[in-house]
């Protein structure tokens, strides 16, 4: 971008008279290389109050410059205020680069305001000098031009605050020149603080924004003010995200990054929540904080235990932002035993503040191998146990994300590193079954980490589950028994052989299948000579599926969810209905001893050809048991 400045506009005439300030050899010096010194030669009431000061007299002004607790160096500090107030108030709306507030309903060009006003220290002094210039130059018929051009700033408002800080400041010269008296400083700050605080607690819903947010950046460097005015700024920085943009195209950056070498402890707890609302809103912030050594200040209140646990939270959700996604941030924090400190804060009451440690520590290690093997050397995964049984599940749901990212690094494996992630994978198994559904959601995406470094070990397994299930054929309606009949069907091919519990069996489907088989037992209704039941194996006359003391085969569960899903099981559906429904009646039977018959379909075993091998239908008496009513004959 061209940057250019004219003395005139092309319809103007140069002033050619001498102007009411005739100090020809003022401008040439060095006692008006600055806008305020000027600004002072082309004030009226300077050779009223003070004839000596005038022209060659304006270097007796006490102070200097860069010095904000002389006169001088106060009235140049006041300068800057206002002339970026009125140049980030005056910005055209309608050039490239403005961006529309939805909130307030305003438009403001930052990106012109940056460029010429935050970007460069020298282009920045040349635009404050034309808005100072314009106002003077306006008198003598005069209008300047630029190039961007910016609209007419020579009727603003501030420039009346302006005013009134110059009188102020010269009407103590005679005393403190002549008699030596101390400087008195301008209220022109503290009224602009008290202006900004009206605006915070009295505005209304659709407002403009304030204008004396320019001149609350210029009170943070004041050490009288600073604290006020880290609070103001504080609470505008709390009314959301718009207020956040506002802030950073005002240019608060720099000047809140500079506080960051403070060390005064009454200041931790504004930088602290600041820099959270920033670093919320704009995470691209890292890179200068890191630059800057700015992450050191955050692990300090994060260490500080006499910092309340609100503010330790924020510091240590900064840090998590410094460190997501920025190995840069990451190898820093790590030097700063960022893990260390995140460890002790485990046990803390606090529950946010346990939940944003884990997370610091979830993003610390993911993809960052130092990181990891660090955390290893300090227990960091077993440590993190303990909050998977958290009685808040956000603190439990940070916890499966810290050790998820913590068996989720592709760096190259050895048998260490696989133990540790198989130790972090069993416990993390224990909340396949957690009540809410954000940790179960965690789960997956911690266990899909698993699946992407075993790869390899999952397609084997999963080769042969379906290698397995290719064996298993669906039996026919014919080969299946019917309902009301208890003769089972041995060693049919159509019944699914019982699978081998190998290491990556589902503990849960291995104690569901137990304990249904275990109730099927239970009812003891199979005759004796080795007739077994139809989940039964083949080679024992008694299942050992619900055996306590054998886990070596068990039915899986996924195959019993499919059993129950093909229509062409049904009938073994009703099979285990209908014995789970007598086994329920015989034991209330058992419990009121009551007498009533009970209807029992057994086959005949008497040896006439005409009638071997019926079914029979009668009562029985209750208690008599299946051993009264196995031998009956017709």
């Amino acid at each position: 971008m061209f940057i250019h400045s004219a003395e005139a506009h092309l319809s103007n005439a140069l002033v050619h008279r001498p102007l009411p300030f005739d100090c020809s050899s003022a401008w040439e010096s060095d006692t008006v290389s600055s806008p305020t010194e000027l600004n002072l030669l082309a004030y009226p009431t300077v050779k009223l109050l003070y004839p000596e000061l005038h022209c060659h007299g304006i270097s007796r002004i006490p102070g200097r410059l860069n010095d904000r607790r002389t006169p001088l160096g106060e009235l140049n500090w006041i300068f800057t205020a206002i002339t970026d107030t009125i140049a980030w108030k005056s910005c055209p709306e309608v050039l490239s680069g403005t961006s529309s507030d939805t909130h307030t309903g305003s438009e403001v060009n930052t990106d012109l305001f940056q460029k010429l006003f935050r970007q460069d220290l020298l282009v920045a002094s040349l635009f404050r000098n034309f808005l100072l210039a314009e106002r003077i130059m306006r008198s003598y018929n005069c209008t300047p031009v630029s190039s961007p051009r910016l609209p007419p700033t020579y009727m603003h408002a501030m420039w009346q605050a302006w005013d009134l800080a110059v009188d102020i400041c010269l009407s103590q010269l005679p005393t403190i020149i002549e008699e030596g008296t101390a400087f008195r400083h301008s209220p022109f700050f503290a009224e602009q603080l008290t202006a900004f605080q009206v605006w915070l607690t009295m505005g209304v819903e659709n407002r403009n924004p304030p204008e004396q947010l320019p001149i609350v950046l210029q009170v943070l460097l004041s050490q009288v003010h600073r604290l006020r005015a880290l609070d103001l700024l504080g609470k505008f920085l709390d009314l959301g995200p718009w207020a956040v943009s506002l802030a950073l195209s005002v240019g608060i950056f720099p000047y809140v990054l500079k506080l960051l070498q403070s060390s005064a402890r009454e200041l931790r707890p504004l930088l602290v929540f600041i820099w959270a609302k920033i670093l919320a809103v704009d995470s691209s912030c890292q890179a200068d904080l890191v630059k800057d050594n700015g992450h050191k200040y955050f692990l300090s209140v994060l260490a500080d235990n006499y910092m309340p646990a609100e503010h330790r939270t924020m510091a240590v959700f900064i840090l998590a932002v410094i460190v997501n996604s920025y190995t840069t941030g990451q190898e820093a924090c790590l030097q700063g035993n960022l893990i260390a400190n995140c460890l002790e804060q485990l046990s803390d009451p606090h529950p946010l503040l346990r939940q944003w440690v884990a997370i610091c520590l979830g993003r610390i290690w993911q993809n960052f191998d130092p990181a990891r093997w660090c955390g290893v050397r300090d227990s960091a995964h077993e440590k993190l146990y303990t909050l998977l049984s958290d009685p808040i599940p956000e603190v439990r749901c940070a916890a499966v994300f810290a050790l998820g990212t913590f068996v989720g690094n592709s760096a190259e494996r050895t048998d260490h590193s696989t133990t540790i992630d198989h130790n972090v994978a069993m416990m993390l198994a224990q909340l396949i079954n957690d009540g809410s559904p954000v940790v179960r959601k965690e789960l997956v995406v911690a266990l899909s980490h698993l699946v992407v470094q075993y790869e390899s070990n999952f397609c084997t397994v999963a080769l042969q589950f379906i290698e397995e299930e290719k064996n298993y054929t669906v039996p026919s309606p014919a080969n299946t028994a019917e309902p009301g009949n208890l003769t089972p069907v041995r060693d049919s091919p159509a019944i699914p052989r019982l699978r081998s519990v190998n290491s990556y069996t589902n503990i849960r489907a291995a104690t569901t299948a137990r304990n249904l088989n275990k109730s099927l037992q239970n009812l003891n209704l199979n005759e004796e000579g080795g007739q077994a039941s139809p989940l039964s194996t083949s080679s024992s006359t008694s299942s050992t599926l619900g055996s306590p003391d054998n886990d070596e085969y068990i039915l899986s569960f996924e195959t019993i969810d499919k059993m129950r899903r093909v229509s062409s099981y049904s009938s073994l559906n009703s099979l285990i209905d209908c014995r789970m429904e007598r086994l329920h009646n015989t034991a209330d039977t058992h419990s009121h001893e009551k007498t009533k018959d009970i209807k029992l379909t057994v086959k005949c075993h008497c040896t006439r050809a005409e009638c071997m091998g019926q079914t029979l239908e009668g009562p029985i008496r209750a208690g008599q048991g299946q051993k009264g009513a196995k031998n009956r004959t017709c």
